[in-house]
């Protein structure tokens, strides 16, 4: 079972493609918001997000698991 936090966070970070638009959206830090994703990605085994400095995009699984 995955830790409803973690999961809105990631969903926020994917509709918005922003970490800290992401943290506006569900009252959270920046900081806060990448260690939730971070530790999703962990816990699943596998990347969700490509980041660069200018962006963030889904991976193919980040994708899929969005949907």
């Amino acid at each position: 079972m995955f830790d409803a936090r973690l999961l809105a966070s990631f969903v926020a970070v994917a509709r918005l493609r922003h970490f800290g638009k992401a943290a506006l959206a569900v009252h959270a830090t920046q900081p806060g918001i990448s260690q939730h994703v971070a530790r999703l990605e962990r816990q699943l085994g596998f990347a969700l997000l490509v980041r660069s400095k200018r962006s963030v995009e889904l991976t193919a699984a980040g994708d899929t698991f969005l949907r």
